[in-house]
């Protein structure tokens, strides 16, 4: 397995501000900041209102209507941890998670890793195995770690469980390929 070196630009993550996180939520995002293995990478907020220049932050979750993203990556550990909050707009079977939202986010994830890992990847193929749904407006931890490099090609796993790690909602892998010399 390649060693992996941190994105220069990762490091310029936003202000530690976590406005609306549940207790739960907020703990183990403040554990992980605390993680010296870990570093912060920039908060996601994808919502009709937050879609501008300007760095806006909810003061509740319930003003999310799409996505709330807060992920941790390690080089060491090869891996990307953190949370992911599903607003009401990603609303697939009756108060629960859109499927395709979910493995969006796991596109998004493991992207995130291969990015982080030092490789320009794009996706090859992605497994989605759907174990129970996620209801809305319910923060997830999200888990994605590199399981091998083959040259240009990168193979990931990737996990969205409840926040206690007791419930398995979404499984998935993944096949990246790096396109550097490319672009």
């Amino acid at each position: 397995m390649s060693s992996a070196q941190a994105n220069p630009a990762s490091t310029e993550a936003q202000p530690f501000e976590f406005k609306g996180w549940s207790q739960d939520a907020l703990k183990f995002l403040l554990k992980m900041n605390e993680n010296s293995r870990f570093t912060r990478l920039p908060r996601f907020v994808n919502s009709k209102k937050f879609l501008s220049n300007e760095v806006q932050i909810p003061e509740t979750m319930e003003e999310i209507k799409k996505f709330e993203i807060q992920w941790f990556f390690s080089a060491q550990d090869q891996k990307v941890e953190g949370i992911t909050y599903f607003g009401s707009d990603v609303e697939g079977p009756p108060n629960c998670v859109h499927g395709g939202a979910s493995a969006a986010v796991m596109d998004a994830l493991m992207g995130t890793l291969a990015w982080e890992c030092g490789m320009k990847a794009v996706t090859l193929n992605l497994n989605v195995n759907y174990r129970k749904f996620i209801p809305l407006s319910t923060p997830v931890r999200v888990e994605a770690h590199v399981d091998k490099i083959e040259g240009k090609k990168i193979y990931i796993s990737t996990s969205l469980r409840s926040l206690d790690g007791s419930t398995t909602h979404v499984e998935g892998s993944g096949l990246w390929y790096d396109i550097s010399d490319r672009i």
